[in-house]
């Protein structure tokens, strides 16, 4: 299947987005991804003057601007539709790749930036259905969830 195409599950057809591409944001999107998740990192753990803030802010302020200038709808950006990227390029998710896939579950590997960490520990959401090994890139093992939902 070709990127962009739709492919058919059962008796309907999976949206563009869902069946994931390797060209929306073009080459250097992975790279974009990446600082902005650094930008995050690095707002986790800031402690600015009043003078920096306000630099700052005003910096981010012109940034956001030239990204919304280039907005396109949801289900037609390139994030969380990246199959070549971790997280399929939604930078608010740790970058998480996918290692094997079977009727087992699933082994990925996750990087707790310190975006996702919470006083050294991955944050609540991701403890809960993680172990709380290390901060550092791990193999996860995640049992398959049954979906009622999924056509037959």
């Amino acid at each position: 299947m070709a990127d962009g195409q739709a492919a058919t599950t059962g008796t309907r057809e999976l949206p563009e987005w869902a069946v994931g591409n390797t060209h929306r944001g073009g080459p250097h999107f992975g790279d974009l991804v990446e600082q902005i998740r650094s930008v995050m990192d690095a707002a986790r753990q800031v402690d600015a003057d009043d003078d920096l803030t306000r630099e700052l802010i005003e910096d981010l302020g012109k940034i956001t601007a030239r990204m919304e200038a280039a907005s396109v709808s949801v289900e037609q950006a390139p994030a969380d539709s990246r199959k070549d990227l971790p997280s399929r390029g939604n930078v608010s998710l740790p970058p998480i790749t996918v290692r094997e896939l079977g009727p087992e579950g699933v082994v990925v590997e996750t990087t707790f930036r310190p975006f996702h960490m919470g006083r050294g520990l991955p944050t609540a959401a991701w403890s809960r259905c993680c172990s709380t090994r290390s901060p550092a890139t791990q193999p996860w093992n995640v049992p398959p969830v049954a979906s009622p939902a999924r056509p037959t």
